[in-house]
């Protein structure tokens, strides 16, 4: 394979992707549009880009259809709580600017910013959901990685920004890559170094922990593959075997002359 067929083939997955989430926003927008369903769309779409980002692959529509249907009533609840606290961020800044509430532009300014995490705090629940408790693991991962919280509150700030300036036929399409966008803020981080945990693999492909220090001295591979001093062998001053050939036996490490 030359090097102009796996750019042909690497711009062409690419296209592929950009169109599948600009479907899957078009196909949850449309089964949002009851409002009872918002919930449960969301969650659908959100299942479907982790099944694809795990498997590069997108999920059936029998996984799909259980995915909302599991999700219809604990969706409807979540959509309702962050429709009171957006109307209730919405009429505080309101209260602030008319200047009935005292604190002027700083207090809604810290209102706006609570909001924005709240905002990313939903983003991050979406993408724990639906397996087990999302709010928990929404909450566990906002609080060992903090930056994670934030970078989930710009992706949310920024399509909402993006939906408010373009056209309205274009807004299932923010919304597929918005969903794709969270999904990669939320596993920035948890693997690292080509999906290898950082320290669990050293230099060399060595695990940090399975070698001893000063197990394997320098040295203790001699020309023709005969080795000293190797952890769980015969003690120094005693003939080593060389298990390739039976009976056969080597000088001791002390003795062994290089």
């Amino acid at each position: 394979m030359t090097t102009a067929d796996v750019t042909h083939r690497g711009w062409r997955s690419t296209v592929s992707a950009a169109a599948d989430l600009a479907l899957l926003g078009v196909l949850v927008t449309g089964a949002a549009l009851p409002l009872v369903t918002a919930g449960a769309a969301v969650t659908t779409g959100s299942a479907a880009v982790r099944h694809h980002l795990d498997h590069d692959a997108w999920p059936s529509l029998r996984f799909l259809w259980d995915t909302f249907r599991r999700s219809l009533l604990p969706g409807l609840a979540g959509s309702a709580l962050l429709a009171v606290v957006a109307l209730l961020v919405v009429a505080e800044v309101l209260a602030v600017r008319a200047g009935v509430v005292p604190g002027g532009w700083p207090l809604a300014a810290a209102l706006l910013v609570t909001a924005g995490l709240a905002a990313g705090f939903a983003g991050l629940v979406v993408v724990a959901a639906p397996e087990g408790t999302p709010w928990a693991r929404a909450f566990s991962l906002a609080r060992a990685r903090p930056g994670q919280l934030v970078a989930a509150a710009g992706v949310v700030v920024l399509v909402v920004f993006l939906v408010a300036l373009v056209h309205p036929v274009l807004t299932p399409v923010l919304v597929g890559y918005g969903l794709f966008a969270l999904h990669v803020v939320a596993r920035h981080g948890s693997v690292r170094h080509g999906s290898v945990r950082h320290g669990s693999v050293r230099s060399g492909g060595v695990r940090s922990g399975g070698v001893r220090s000063g197990s394997v001295r320098p040295g203790s591979v001699r020309p023709g593959g005969v080795r000293s001093g190797t952890t769980g062998g015969a003690p120094s001053g005693d003939p080593v075997r060389n298990p390739a050939v039976p009976g056969s036996t080597m000088c001791p490490p002390s003795q062994s002359v290089t």
